[in-house]
């Protein structure tokens, strides 16, 4: 048996592929409609109240941005002013707290009691 002689399956006739039509690129010019716009081709004609809607909402994008801008600044400088006194004030408090630290122990002192122990935080 080992000298039998191995059968091996025929290959399939490969089928011929189909013969492909030669392509070649041609540019598509875009359509121009009526109004001017140029869009999708079976597109006519836009309705001229669509297009001032939009050309409308863009100016006034574009005519709001300097107020906008200008507002963000005014808004950041106001921030600024007013972290600015905060932390005047906070430094004037604590500089209260000293002086009247300063003052009780230079009191103390004088009437020749004990000077009061510092407390830290």
């Amino acid at each position: 048996m080992a000298d039998d002689p191995v059968e091996t399956p025929a290959p399939e006739a490969a089928e011929p592929e189909a013969a492909k039509p030669e392509t070649t690129a041609v540019p598509i010019e875009p359509e121009t409609t009526e109004t001017g716009i140029t869009g999708d081709a079976g597109v006519t004609s836009v309705n001229s109240q669509i297009t001032d809607a939009v050309t409308q909402s863009g100016d006034t994008v574009l005519g709001d941005a300097p107020g906008l801008a200008l507002a963000l600044v005014y808004q950041s400088l106001a921030q600024a002013a007013s972290l600015a006194f905060l932390n005047a004030t906070q430094q004037q408090q604590q500089g209260n707290m000293i002086a009247q630290a300063a003052t009780a122990a230079a009191v103390a002192r004088i009437l020749g009691g004990d000077v009061p122990p510092v407390k830290t935080p």
